[in-house]
């Protein structure tokens, strides 16, 4: 699985562009946009891991990027959309996949 996400949230006081934003699917509410992002890692990525034997997988942005806002960091760094505990719990989920195969 190549480069895979894409969910934008924007805040727009932590973003560089004002007005334009890019990304895939769109959330107005920073919650959503966190329960969206570990859906599709529980609904898809680790399933792909079981049934497709996925070796590999690629989030396409760590933080935002001008008029990007599909990170898990705001462009200036200073909100983390999703917290390391969730992110941790699901990676937790992701390893024990792979190392079910």
């Amino acid at each position: 699985l190549s480069e895979f996400g894409g969910y934008s949230s924007k805040i727009k006081e932590h973003s560089f562009n004002k007005t334009k934003t890019y990304g895939y699917k769109f959330f107005s509410d920073n919650e959503e946009f966190k329960k969206a992002l570990l859906k599709l890692y529980y609904d898809e990525v680790i399933p792909a891991i079981k049934k497709h034997s996925l070796c590999a997988t690629v989030l396409t942005q760590v933080s935002d990027v001008e008029d990007e806002t599909n990170g898990l960091l705001t462009y200036d760094r200073q909100i983390l959309k999703v917290e390391p505990n969730e992110m941790q719990k699901m990676a937790n989920a992701v390893y024990e996949a792979y190392n079910n195969i």
